[in-house]
């Protein structure tokens, strides 16, 4: 049996030997440069011993490649010259390509650096985005207020200048929600409540022809949210703004009421009416401004009652307007003194009438 073992051994010696490559002179020079190109001693002479998985018949170590990439562009290291660029993938959206796809580069000098000698033209913003914005990659922005009241958007970042025709202009932000601060304009939602009571309906369409007929007294709970934003004019197409020509022409003033009750049978189906301000004029306490009608708001209710309904309307105001109509003495604005005008479109359950409530504050 041993004799068996020995035979067979020696037979597989003999096949292996006989099957390996008969290499000339350059291919084994050849797999030898392949190998060593992995020794990381090389260049202190020490020519010791490397693994590879081809023994040598394949490099297995790239980096001698004689084109490499530096920043986005294709250079030939032998020739010493560029020889192409990175090809951005404009297959894929911008947020789906990997970060350090295309390196940034600069393409010119920073053409502002002479007015920021105090500054590295490595920073951004004055190195405080929070409250500089740079959205074309010049130079900081920030609104402005003249002496008339006009605010505009300039490619300016002093506290103040004088312009060619002498008007003096104030630094009132550098992003719109500083500007709020600064002509006293609330930044977030402001919130109003209040509970009407009522024992008179007027009728819907399907109702029988019926007007402010008594019922029983139904409580609605309503809730008003409003916020104020600018509107701008003078922008470019893709709305950017335009240095010394975006303006801000008003406050846009948005509100979303909501109108709740836990009367039984009594389904409300929608907001209606509007909102404005209220002043005394010669023929009495009335609206001088009115916002568009209330329209069906389609998004997350603002109240859990069983039965409610929200609507939402817009009311644009002047910039002189919202300040002769607001306080500002304290230095902190809580906004327009509203008034809203609104009905409860309801739906009785037992008759199938549209009755309509007031349920204005």
């Amino acid at each position: 049996m041993r004799r068996f073992y020995f035979l067979a051994f020696c037979l597989l010696s003999f096949v292996g030997l006989s099957a390996q490559e008969k290499l000339s002179k350059e291919e084994k020079e050849r797999r030898e440069k392949n190998i060593q190109a992995g020794n990381p001693f090389k260049q202190f002479g020490y020519k010791g011993k490397v693994a590879t998985l081809s023994k040598g018949k394949y490099l297995e170590v790239h980096d001698l490649d004689s084109i490499v990439t530096i920043g986005s562009v294709r250079f030939h290291v032998d020739r010493k010259e560029i020889v192409g660029s990175v090809e951005p993938d404009v297959l894929s959206d911008e947020y789906s390509r990997p970060i350090g796809d295309i390196a940034s580069r600069w393409l010119s000098p920073d053409p502002k650096s002479e007015e920021f000698a105090d500054w590295s033209p490595y920073n951004m913003c004055f190195d405080n985005p929070m409250k500089f914005v740079d959205p074309d990659g010049q130079a900081p922005v920030d609104w402005f207020k003249n002496q008339q009241g006009r605010v505009v958007w300039f490619d300016n970042t002093s506290k103040g200048f004088t312009d060619t025709n002498g008007g003096k202009w104030t630094n009132v932000g550098a992003n719109l929600n500083q500007v709020k601060t600064s002509l006293n304009v609330p930044t977030g939602s402001q919130n109003t409540s209040w509970t009407t009571v009522s024992g008179t309906a007027f009728d819907g369409e399907n109702g029988a022809g019926k007007a402010g007929f008594a019922l029983a007294p139904v409580i609605f709970n309503n809730n008003a949210q409003v916020t104020y934003d600018f509107s701008l004019k003078n922008t470019d197409s893709g709305g950017g703004l335009i240095s010394g020509k975006t303006e801000i022409s008003g406050i846009n003033v948005d509100a979303r009421v909501s109108t709740s009750t836990f009367a039984p049978g009594t389904q409300i189906e929608g907001v209606s009416g509007f909102f404005g301000i209220k002043e005394w004029t010669p023929s009495g306490f009335n609206f001088t401004s009115k916002s568009s009608p209330f329209q069906d708001f389609k998004g997350q209710m603002l109240s859990n009652a069983p039965f409610h309904a929200t609507s939402d309307a817009t009311m644009n105001v002047s910039l002189s307007t919202y300040k002769n109509l607001t306080n500002t003495s304290s230095g902190v604005s809580t906004g327009l003194n509203l008034s809203f005008k609104t009905y409860a479109n309801t739906v009785n359950q037992q008759t199938g009438d549209e009755e309509q409530f007031k349920t204005g504050n």
